[in-house]
């Protein structure tokens, strides 16, 4: 069994260090695309983003200082290979804290109306001691039912940066909703998010960027069923791969929060087998559902 300190480390150190850039909107597209592939799929990361959000937001004013003491503190990690990135995240979290006049580590999620996803991976050897000689229907009732909630727990929702883009065409009504739903997102303000999102979505079910967020954020309230929808709605117009990707991904969280590991081991194979960042993270979650499942 991993420790809690094991488990809160990022899955990929390589891409820890792109974690304060991401959040400060610094990276370059083809980086920004690579580093969301990640997010998308490590806890670690997601936990640090969402514990952190309401600080970095705060730090928009000084963000020229951050990122110029962001480059400093890069350079001084990449003279000492021996440490691990979730040390330089520290230093980086502890720098910005400074600039803002306040610590990160008190700030609280600012999600607290949405239930959050565990997310670290369950002791897939826990099992409930089964007493067979006096009711053996019982216990494999007990244990199936200790085996879905643990598939179950391994679903992650998380939010995905967002960046507005600015279009000189008139906008449609459906990307106008979206914009609107937008800046409620950006304020973490996921409830009112929610309602122009989905409105947008059901003004245009061809917009697969309108598909993401709404399916998302259907999937951060429970709404399963609609997300589920959602998504694969949004995968049927056939998106670019980096945003296929994102959309399979999410169908699959649906199906582990929803406890069909069959069906989510077909989906997540399909991404394991793309060739993408988030690959990776896909076959690491087929292991731990194929270890639950055996």
């Amino acid at each position: 069994m991993k420790s809690d300190t094991e488990s809160s480390k990022c899955i990929d150190e390589a891409a820890g260090s792109a974690l304060l850039h991401y959040a400060m909107g610094s990276l370059a597209e083809a980086a920004r695309q690579e580093f969301e592939e990640h997010l998308i799929a490590c806890p670690a990361c997601q936990n640090e983003l969402r514990e952190h959000e309401a600080a970095l937001s705060a730090l928009s004013n000084n963000r020229p200082e951050l990122l110029k003491r962001l480059g400093e503190l890069q350079a001084q990690n990449a003279s000492q290979s021996s440490r691990k990135s979730v040390v330089w995240r520290t230093a980086l979290f502890a720098a910005a804290a400074c600039l803002a006049g306040f610590i990160f580590w008190t700030t609280k999620n600012a999600t607290q109306d949405i239930s959050p996803n565990k997310s670290q991976s369950p002791d897939v050897t826990t099992v409930i001691p089964a007493d067979s000689a006096t009711n053996p229907t019982k216990d494999s009732t007990a244990r199936s039912e200790t085996v879905a909630r643990q598939i179950a727990s391994l679903a992650v929702f998380a939010p995905i940066q967002y960046t507005p883009v600015n279009t000189r065409s008139e906008e449609s009504p459906a990307r106008q909703k979206f914009g609107a739903a937008m800046k409620y997102y950006l304020n973490m303000d996921y409830n009112s998010a929610l309602t122009l999102l989905v409105e947008s979505q059901r003004l245009d079910t061809t917009d697969t960027e309108i598909g993401l967020f709404t399916g998302l954020v259907l999937g951060m309230h429970g709404k399963l069923d609609a997300s589920q929808a959602v998504l694969e709605t949004a995968l049927r117009q056939k998106p670019r791969v980096t945003r296929t990707n994102q959309l399979k991904w999410l169908v699959a969280q649906n199906l582990l929060a929803r406890s069909e590991p069959k069906r989510a081991l077909e989906i997540l194979g399909e991404v394991a087998s793309s060739g993408t960042a988030v690959a990776q993270k896909a076959r690491e979650q087929i292991v731990v559902v194929q270890k639950l499942t055996s």
